[in-house]
């Protein structure tokens, strides 16, 4: 059994890592251990498998690892709330190697009040942000709102077709008429702005932005 892997835990740090227990020697038979990271509210988590080998069966009938509040085990999964749970099932019969997970705290949107500020995409500066992500940030003021773009890195493609950052004008973007739509390493200039959303879809290239306001 490796040292330090356990049957579950909870984690409440900025970042780090766990694995299934015994990894990567196989997990124990008949074992239901949880896993749960929390961040502060207003956070978000992402979890991103580094390695995964489960007994294979019809629908994960004998082993199985769920993940809670993630839409699926394939890359980063990110919350859509401050904590996400990670569960591993065994039956009494073989077993793979286990799971090898790394986690990270951070923002993914929000509605920005004060009269001036800034505000990042999740995992920056560390690292790149997570894959298939949306994250909105809606800013309020009495005033015309000047958004500028400190930093800005955003997987190329043509017509910024799949990861992309919208500037809307107006309270969402259902509402609101976008005004800018970039990509690559070339921000929007400055902008009178009140929504702006960040899209990631299934681009191989993952960079990191800063947007500051």
């Amino acid at each position: 059994q490796s040292p330090g892997f356990k049957c579950g835990g909870v984690f409440t740090k900025m970042s780090g890592f766990f694995a299934s227990e015994g990894f990567p020697s196989g997990y124990p038979p008949n074992r239901q251990c949880l896993w749960l990271v929390k961040a502060p509210p207003g956070n978000v988590v992402a979890i991103t498998l580094k390695k995964l080998s489960i007994e294979l069966s019809p629908g994960c009938r004998y082993d199985s690892v769920s993940l809670y509040d993630g839409p699926s085990l394939q890359g980063t999964v990110v919350s859509t709330g401050p904590s996400l749970a990670l569960q591993l099932i065994s039956d009494d019969s073989d077993a793979g190697d286990g799971f090898l997970a790394t986690f990270a705290l951070g923002t993914c949107g929000g509605q920005l009040v004060n009269p001036r500020g800034s505000f990042i995409t999740p995992k920056w500066p560390h690292s790149d942000y997570p894959r298939n992500l949306v994250c909105s940030w809606r800013m309020i003021a009495p005033q015309v709102v000047r958004l500028n773009f400190g930093k800005f890195d955003v997987s190329h493609g043509v017509a910024c077709h799949f990861d992309y950052v919208a500037v809307y004008d107006g309270p969402s973007a259902d509402e609101g008429t976008q005004i800018a739509r970039a990509c690559g390493y070339r921000p929007p200039g400055w902008v009178a702005v009140m929504f702006i959303q960040l899209r990631e879809t299934k681009s191989n290239h993952l960079p990191m932005s800063i947007i500051e306001s």
